[in-house]
């Protein structure tokens, strides 16, 4: 099954490394790798100053793809893409991948397709894919579906991050796909990788969108990434990096899945940055899904680790789609501070119609009050967190809150910091059999007090599980219509 339906693979060891999102091996030399990397780069680049045509130094099209050569740099103008796309069909470029040498594709010149015929346009990187600031890739008329490939190999480099900031994406309704891998997959009738984007190296993200907007009306949205030091475990690293940027699909599907592992002191699978401008990811019929997967390699990094993360202004919305959002913490590390979720201050997931699932496991809630599946960490003002219901538009959707371990960060002189609301189903329940730890503070027990506001609309309210044998405590009342 290909790896966006099959959350069973995912790249996590260096050196003949397997993972649980990709049955692919990978074999690599960090030395080697990072000195490729900086001294004999073969790179592509798309600019303003680059050949035109249908062949130049080092490139030519055949048929529908643009292959580069075995060796060497070529820089391309941004019109050889878009005229193929416009008068001739689909368009392929790739780079290949060349032992020992590192070969990037820098996009520093936007693409811009105007033509009325439906298309698709691969980009087929075997290590690094960057966009330079207030570029992009656009379709103003037709649907452009757009797929960003990179690691294209399993040798020496075999790194393959994707850099999306300060860009511009805009299919028109055609999917987009970013990633990585070897080894192809289909989706949405696509030929993409099987794996994700990633990097070896620390305070990167595998794959970023900073500072940006995507936008598919109507397409489908898929982003994977993963970040992978061995280096050293000083860093701080991001499988997938989403800040200051707003996605949007109308009716196409999202789906983000975001790994990290190795040394560092900071680490997030999937992080949702709000805090230096707002991070909005929203659909109308389309389903959001979301996942952050956590390990860690024995090192002294002692810092914070999280499956997934949110911060600051941060709005997951859907009109009648569902959301889910699972975020696992495997770390091996036994510090004190790490999580399946946060939803920090400012962190909103609601919906109209659609279900909300908040999943979160964690396999070392015994090491503290601050390892857990899912913690709430509201400041003391009303409505912090909002999940389920908007403030505004009415919420008829069922909200799922799953984690053996479940910690209210904050305990608040004010009342109703934590908003959980609508007038369907909630329900509160372990993932296994029963809860392990309900935490809240800096060392008491989970009560539900009054920074807890579920309002009074609730079609039903089920805490637990019949199997459940942990204690259940409720400090304050319920109300359910």
């Amino acid at each position: 099954m290909p790896v966006h339906n099959s959350l069973n693979q995912l790249l996590m060891e260096k050196n003949f490394r397997k993972s649980p999102l990709t049955t692919q091996f990978f074999s690599v030399c960090v030395f080697i790798s990072l000195f490729v990397t900086t001294g004999f780069a073969q790179n592509l680049t798309i600019s303003s100053s680059g050949q035109t045509g249908t062949s130049g130094t080092n490139w030519s099209i055949s048929g529908n793809t643009l292959n580069v050569g075995a060796s060497g740099s070529a820089d391309i103008h941004p019109s050889v893409i878009t005229n193929h796309l416009s008068n001739v069909g689909d368009l392929t470029v790739n780079l290949p991948w060349q032992s020992l040498t590192s070969r990037n594709m820098n996009i520093n010149a936007s693409i811009s397709y105007t033509g009325g015929t439906n298309r698709t346009l691969t980009l087929n990187c075997a290590n690094d894919m960057v966009f330079a600031n207030a570029t992009g890739i656009t379709s103003s008329t037709a649907r452009l579906n757009l797929v960003l490939r990179t690691a294209l190999n399993s040798g020496s480099p075999d790194n393959g991050l994707i850099r999306l900031n300060g860009v511009t994406i805009q299919t028109n309704g055609g999917h987009f796909w970013a990633g990585g891998g070897p080894t192809t997959a289909t989706w949405n009738g696509l030929t993409v990788g099987n794996s994700l984007a990633r990097t070896w190296l620390d305070d990167l993200p595998g794959l970023s969108v900073i500072g940006s907007s995507i936008t598919t009306n109507g397409g489908n949205l898929y982003l994977a990434g993963l970040s992978h030091d061995t280096s050293d475990d000083n860093g701080a690293n991001y499988g997938v990096s989403i800040d200051n940027s707003t996605i949007s699909t109308a009716a196409g599907v999202i789906e983000m899945n975001g790994q990290v592992n190795g040394k560092f002191t900071y680490g997030y699978g999937t992080y949702l940055n709000g805090n230096t401008g707002t991070v909005s990811i929203g659909t109308t019929s389309g389903a959001i899904t979301i996942n952050g997967y956590g390990y860690d390699a024995t090192s002294s990094g002692n810092n914070w680790r999280h499956g997934i993360t949110t911060g600051g202004t941060v709005a997951i919305r859907t009109v009648s789609g569902n959301i889910t959002m699972r975020g696992e913490a495997n770390f091996s590390s036994t510090v004190n501070d790490k999580e399946g979720i946060i939803f920090a201050t400012g962190s909103s997931v609601c919906s109209q119609t659609g279900n909300i699932t908040l999943r979160g496991t964690n396999t070392r809630e015994s090491d503290g009050q601050y390892s857990n599946a899912i913690r709430f960490h509201a400041d003391n003002q009303s409505n912090a967190i909002r999940i389920g219901f908007d403030g505004t538009n009415a919420y008829s959707g069922d909200i799922l809150i799953e984690g053996n371990s479940i910690y209210q960060r904050n305990n608040n002189a004010g009342a109703g910091s934590i908003a959980i609301q609508t007038t369907g189903n909630l329900t509160i329940q372990p993932i296994g059999n029963a809860f392990t730890y309900m935490r809240a503070g800096d060392a008491g027990t989970l009560t539900f007090d009054d920074d807890w506001n579920f309002g009074t609309t609730l079609g039903s309210f089920t805490y637990g599980k019949s199997t459940n044998s942990a204690n259940l405590t409720l400090s304050s009342p319920r109300t359910t219509a």
